[in-house]
């Protein structure tokens, strides 16, 4: 099994978290199981799995949907 964990520090953790968690708690990856969480004012998304490619794939969709947040916040 491997895991790859993404760590957040922002002020902002907690909005980051509630406008992804919708998206990961809808994803229909079969390969991989995410989990998000605040912990210490971070935003904490890990994604566990089997199989590389997948992994790589569902951290590049949650590295996107980060990217969107933030940019969404800019506005």
């Amino acid at each position: 099994m491997m895991k790859l964990r993404i760590e957040l520090a922002d002020a902002e953790a907690r909005k980051f978290y509630e406008a992804l968690e919708p998206e990961i708690a809808s994803v229909p990856y079969k390969k991989t199981r995410s989990r998000i969480t605040v912990e210490d004012g971070r935003l904490v998304i890990t994604v566990e799995g089997d199989d590389l490619s997948a992994l790589r794939g569902t951290f590049n969709s949650y590295l996107n949907w980060l990217r969107i947040v933030d940019e969404s916040f800019s506005l």
